[in-house]
Parts: structure tokens; sequence; C-alpha cells
């Protein structure tokens, strides 16, 4: 299965992201974890489809991703830096 196409328009919670901005993708189901990765670049595709240059947490390497459903983008205005590890961890 693939994910649904991510409009800049109803995207991820949070509108298309901005670098510098993180995108949080939940983890497996019923594991309760949460994937931080830093906007690094916004890639818009053809019909306005929106994907990411991102480097996770405790990651070295930039990763080109889909958001999948679910995923959200935190201004980092609002989250400097994650808490913690970064698992876990969901504002309110």
């Amino acid at each position: 299965m693939t994910a649904p196409e991510q409009r800049a328009t109803d995207g991820a919670v949070g509108g298309p992201g901005r670098p510098g901005d993180w995108l949080v993708v939940p983890g497996p189901l019923h594991q309760h974890e949460w994937r931080w990765g830093r906007i690094r670049e916004v890639v818009f595709v053809g019909g306005g489809a929106v994907r990411y240059v991102v480097r996770w947490v405790g990651d070295d390497d930039d990763s080109f991703v889909v958001p999948p459903p679910g995923s959200r983008v935190e201004p980092a205005s609002r989250w400097p830096h994650p808490g913690g590890d970064a698992i876990g961890v969901w504002p309110r």
C-alpha cells in the first residue's frame, strides 16, 4: 500500500512546513513512538504534492520523505529542539 498524495493545501497537520520545522511521523501501531525529522528542504512535485528532505533525530544522513498519513508539521518556533530522545514526545 502506498501513502496517499499529500497536497500543499491539505497536507500534514500544520501545513506544508518550511525548512527548520519538524516533520513528526507516527511509529508502528500500538507502540506510541513518534519519529522527529528536521525539515531541510520542501519539494513540491506535480499536482501540488509535497515531499520533504529531512534529517531524522539520531541520524547523520538526509532522507527524501513522502509524509505518511498521521504525520504532522510542528513549527521550529514552538519546538527549537525535540524533548528528550524525541521518542513518544507529542506537543500539547
